[in-house]
């Protein structure tokens, strides 16, 4: 992927915890990860090795891609999402020892005609995959539908690095947080980190905000990203009754 996201920040938790005596892996972008970067560890992961992608189909990132794969003759892929699918896809013909190719596919969302006309293309990407990975069996569900199919599929919830976001991780973090949105120490918070577009689902939570504050519980939801939804989840907000304060 070209910036940081979900998938990303996926994936350099999974690099951060594999057991570096029982695996050998690479940490490959297309471009740059962004901060997340910063957060590998390299002591497990190593030093990333980036594809410097140019242009939409880089045929000159696939040869390096490919090269790589010779070179450390990896014996399984996995990418995030459709677009560096189809570059590894296109990485493992020609390779010397073609290794297995596992994606995995985190969202239910086209949101715009570009990615609905490539779409059958990827439908074609994840074809030849040998594996599918969902973050959830109605994403699974909706995705068979519409007859997107590998040569096997299953559902990997998404896991949580309780560590890194503990209590503990930034002991002074919790106070300075509420006082600098204004959140009472009585109040229950609930948080929710993602870019706000429909597929994230976010006006459920706002709607059970306003039945926990309708049962007297001193509740605030703390939504923490943008999006195209931001204007529409502001307005459920007011609609509701919920958007008195700062932070729902």
């Amino acid at each position: 992927r070209r910036v940081g996201g979900g998938a990303v920040r996926q994936a350099v938790t999974l690099a951060n915890g594999r057991d570096p005596d029982g695996f050998s892996s690479t940490f490959v972008t297309l471009g740059s990860s962004g901060p997340l970067e910063a957060l590998l560890d390299r002591a497990r992961a190593g030093e990333p090795v980036r594809l410097d992608v140019a242009r939409k189909l880089d045929l000159a990132a696939v040869r390096r891609l490919r090269e790589h794969l010779d070179r450390t003759e990896c014996e399984v892929v996995v990418a995030a999402n459709p677009y560096p699918t189809l570059h590894a896809l296109l990485a493992r013909f020609g390779a010397r020892r073609v290794p297995k190719l596992v994606s995995t596919f985190h969202s239910t969302a086209l949101p715009d005609l570009k990615e609905r006309i490539q779409f059958p293309v990827y439908r074609g990407v994840f074809m030849a995959c040998d594996a599918l990975v969902y973050v959830s069996e109605n994403q699974r569900t909706f995705w068979r539908q519409r007859l997107v199919r590998a040569k096997s599929d299953l559902t990997i919830h998404n896991g949580i690095d309780t560590t890194f976001f503990s209590a503990e991780a930034c002991p002074n973090g919790r106070e300075a947080t509420r006082r600098e949105v204004g959140i009472a120490d009585g109040e229950f918070v609930i948080g929710a980190g993602a870019a706000l577009r429909p597929e994230k689902r976010l006006p459920d939570l706002i709607h059970a905000l306003a039945r926990l504050r309708g049962r007297g519980v001193p509740a605030r939801v703390l939504l923490i990203g943008d999006g195209p939804e931001r204007r529409s989840l502001e307005e459920t907000a007011r609609q509701l009754g919920v958007a008195d304060r700062k932070g729902l």
